[in-house]
């Protein structure tokens, strides 16, 4: 069992590995889906014994995942080595204006695509 975020763990044996409620079986995609669904906060807590912070550890968890972007950079064929050399270096600077935890840069023929994670805010 790893707690990923306070309130959130991840255990192979429960759920085959989702990210549930600590203490509980309950996956935080269910809740979201519940959220996103209509339902309250009160409906969810009464149906799966949850309390509110449950629900939005389950919340702050899927923010946190949304924070991950990926960029796709497509390079045209006509563009000269150089001009492909100024849109990634012009899309390197675009990362740097955000705090990156890490990135990945794979380039592949005729595109680049770079995976950032920003650092959380509170």
């Amino acid at each position: 069992m790893q707690e990923v975020m306070p309130g959130i763990i991840v255990d192979p044996l429960i759920k085959g590995g989702k990210p549930v409620i600590k203490g509980t079986r309950v996956p935080v995609e269910l809740i979201v889906g519940k959220l996103a669904g209509g339902l309250t906060y009160e409906e969810i807590m009464a149906e799966y014994d949850l309390k509110k912070e449950d629900i939005l550890a389950a919340l702050r968890y899927a923010a946190n995942i949304l924070v991950e972007e990926q960029i796709l950079l497509r390079i045209p064929n006509e563009f000269t080595i150089t001009q492909t050399n100024e849109l990634l270096l012009s899309s390197l600077r675009i990362l740097r204006e955000v705090d990156i935890v890490g990135n990945i840069v794979v380039i592949e023929p005729r595109k680049i695509r770079i995976r950032k994670r920003r650092i959380k805010t509170s």
